[in-house]
């Protein structure tokens, strides 16, 4: 400074001249004069504005006046330069304008002038370069600051220690490339930040080993207010562990994509943050739609997910929770979800996030539900099968009474009380044999046939007596498969659906008959376990009635169920359709909506072009016997009197007899008269098939006929392969009886 190399004492009044003061004013931030006690005698212009002083402050110490300064270092050092009339110079912050000043201290005649500059910007500028330069040394991501050519002029620790530079070593004298980038940050990198200002990607650095790490890089090109570079910074963050966690997971995810179940994971707010491809598959959501959504929203419907916040509860409160659940796919499909989920911790202990493992077991339960159903359904069997052979045993013989008594009292009221009490004893028959349909199957005479005709023969009826409110629509194919069954019990299934569906349209609508090739897949069949593969004719009947209920729809096949009123329905009509479409080895399927109706697809195995055989027309005359005698056998007394006279009534003679041995005895002594053995399978003692044993030891020639209101295919099979030639399933009507008699005895032997 000017006054530092003065080798005699200036005169501090020289400063306090306007002039001389205007002249300092404009070089310096601001000065002040004291005399030889520390009293202010002048401060120039930009002093007072800087200390805020004023000419009161004129004559005042300066210690008194400014305490804070008189504690700093600043007044020893001040007094001993005046006391030994030397030059100092003080830079820190003033405590009482809290701004980084350069002061210069000049002892000069009779006191002192202190000189004072404003570095605040300066000292604040540099301060802020260390505070960054010391947030630079001490992250842990590799940061390098080059000139506008790619030099490097900086390089924190990290970066040294993550490329492999001494901790002093010049970094100037690198090259940053191709040292310590890929063929990426050449290529791309460096081109694109000084085209665009900025890059950003994943790559890697090489080290000095020229090893390849790998980093998220981001290169920024600084520019000046010209336009021009100025330097470029770079910033690169080691993710070598990310790397690897994420090559893990990939391994991880992969193995959990083989899963059969939906594995997904949510964060503490429900929101997805994993899927794996099989819960794509059960649920038809991609990984893309879901991410983000809130699990509970996206599986659960309002009917199903009221149960949701106790398992949640469950869930965090245990660890775990294990349960069923309903959920619905992205189509609107209900299925059933074996859940076993699971909390996850982070290492501090809390709750980070939840693991959900569901299990798609729709399939399962509807088989345990069909097998439940059968066992069920078979105890009522057994029940049934119990009762029917005493129910027919009770109904035969009044059968075949009225046939006796119409031939005995011809008169129109005697006449009419008879027809009363066959009808009745048909009905009662006719309940009967839809029990055992529906419990055994329905046995008939089986033929391949054309079911477009037992559809056709439905529709004509239909036509007739259909209220006006509903329209038949029919769509058959010219070329429909035939199938193996009994026409006439064909024509009950359809018969029962068809007016089913009128019920279900009360207020009118339409009825839709249709038929079509079908082949059938393993896939398709999983919910059907009886059932097996292959080509089918698929007969559908549709209406658009009410539909009906979920929770009775699993119910509408078991026997004596209904929902009509008393008087109005037996609840034996689906119960014997699906008899008589399983023992036809088929399956039926149900699709029901509430209040858009219900569509019954009733399958049957087909027979590929196979010519159906043409029906014959009942014949209604029944031949009369020409004196052939028939050996009737049976533990029921009143069942062996009216069939005798039934016998007797169409010029046949009979024998008698109430047991097997009977039989045996009776056979023995008449048996070069005997034509025709009529035999019950069900007796006591001595069944009908060890009867027939016996029987064809003394006879392999007789012809056999069996009854029985409980038949077993199994012994019916048995005495088949004996000889037997026709079943007449009890109770019988005399007019079958009698066709099936003249039958087996025209047969040949």
């Amino acid at each position: 400074m000017l006054l530092m190399g003065e080798p005699e004492l200036l005169d501090r009044k020289l400063f306090e001249n306007p002039q001389i003061s205007s002249v300092f004013d404009s070089l310096m931030d601001g000065y002040s004069t004291f005399d030889d006690n520390w009293c202010l005698t002048f401060a120039s212009p930009s002093c007072r504005r800087l200390f805020g002083l004023n000419d009161d402050h004129i004559g005042q110490n300066l210690w008194q006046q400014f305490p804070l300064l008189a504690k700093t270092r600043f007044q020893p050092q001040a007094r001993q330069a005046v006391a030994n009339k030397e030059l100092i110079s003080f830079e820190g912050r003033g405590p009482h304008t809290r701004r980084w000043l350069k002061s210069y201290l000049q002892p000069c005649q009779n006191g002192a002038i202190i000189f004072c500059r404003d570095i605040n910007e300066r000292v604040e500028a540099r301060n802020e370069l260390l505070r960054f330069v010391a947030i630079l040394e001490a992250t842990t991501d590799f940061v390098c600051i080059a000139d506008s050519q790619g030099k490097p002029t900086y390089l924190n620790q990290a970066g040294r220690r993550l490329i492999g530079l001494h901790e002093n070593e010049d970094v100037s004298n690198v090259q940053l490339h191709p040292k310590w980038a890929t063929d990426l940050i050449l290529t791309e990198g460096l081109p694109t930040a000084l085209r665009d200002g900025a890059w950003a990607s994943e790559t890697a650095l090489l080290t000095r080993d020229e090893r390849e790490i790998p980093v998220s890089q981001v290169t920024i090109a600084h520019k000046g207010s010209g336009g021009e570079i100025e330097f470029i910074s770079t910033i690169a963050r080691d993710i070598t562990e990310r790397k690897l966690a994420e090559n893990q997971l990939r391994e991880h995810a992969a193995l959990l994509d083989h899963a059969p179940d939906a594995i997904l994971v949510s964060d503490i707010n429900h929101k997805i943050v994993y899927w794996n491809k099989s819960a794509t598959k059960i649920y038809g959501w991609s990984e893309q739609e879901v991410m983000g959504r809130d699990f509970c929203e996206l599986l659960h419907t309002p009917a199903t997910a009221k149960n949701f916040p106790t398992a949640i509860n469950h869930l965090i409160e245990n660890g775990e929770w294990r349960g069923e659940a309903r959920h619905h796919t992205k189509d609107g499909k209900e299925i059933i979800a074996d859940c076993y989920w699971t909390v996850v911790h982070d290492p501090g202990g809390q709750v980070k996030s939840f693991l959900i493992i569901n299990t798609d077991i729709t399939e399962r339960k509807m088989l345990e539900e069909q097998f439940l159903r059968a066992q069920r359904l078979e105890s009522i069997g057994t029940l049934a099968n119990g009762i029917a052979h005493d129910i027919n045993n009770v109904l035969s013989p009044i059968l075949l009474a009225t046939r006796i008594l119409s031939l005995k009292f011809t008169d129109d009221d005697s006449q009419q009380l008879l027809k009363t009490l066959r009808r009745s004893a048909e009905r009662g028959a006719d309940l009967v044999r839809q029990v055992m349909t529906y419990v055994r199957g329905a046995d008939g005479e089986r033929a391949l046939l054309q079911p477009s005709q037992a559809i056709y023969e439905v529709t004509r009826i239909l036509q007739e007596t259909l209220p006006k409110s509903i329209t038949l629509e029919l769509s058959i194919p010219s070329r429909l498969w035939s199938v193996s069954g009994d026409i006439t019990q064909l024509y009950q299934v359809l018969m029962n659906l068809c007016l089913n569906a009128r019920d279900a349209m009360p207020r009118g609508g339409v009825l839709a008959i249709s038929a079509e090739n079908f082949t059938v897949t393993a896939e398709s069949l999983k919910a059907h376990y009886e059932a097996t593969a292959g080509p089918f004719v698929r007969i559908n009947i549709t209406d658009n009635g009410s539909g009906i209920p979920e929770d009775i729809l699993t119910k509408i096949f078991e026997p004596f169920f209904t929902t009509k009123t008393h008087g109005q329905g037996s609840g034996l009509g689906l119960s014997t359709v699906l008899g008589i479409v399983k023992s036809h080895q088929g399956f039926i399927e149900v699709e029901t909506r509430i209040e858009m109706g219900t569509s019954f697809k009733v399958f049957l195995p087909a027979a590929v072009n196979q010519p159906a055989l043409k029906i014959k027309p009942d014949n209604q005359e029944f031949p009369r016997g020409t004196g052939q005698t028939v050996l009737i056998v049976d533990d029921e007394i009143e069942i062996l009197a009216m069939t005798s006279e039934i016998l007797a009534a169409y010029g046949y003679k009979t024998l008698m007899a109430s047991s097997g041995d009977a039989a045996v005895q009776q056979f023995h002594q008449h048996s070069a008269h005997i034509d025709l053995v009529l035999i019950d399978m069900m007796m006591p003692r001595k069944d009908g098939l060890e009867t027939i044993r016996e029987l064809r030891k003394l006879s392999s020639q007789v012809k056999i006929i069996t009854t029985s209101g409980l038949a077993d295919n199994q012994k019916l099979a048995e005495a088949t392969a004996l000889g037997a030639s026709a079943f007449l399933a009890k109770p019988c009507l005399p007019a079958k009886m009698i066709q099936t008699i003249a039958e087996v005895l025209q047969s040949q032997p």
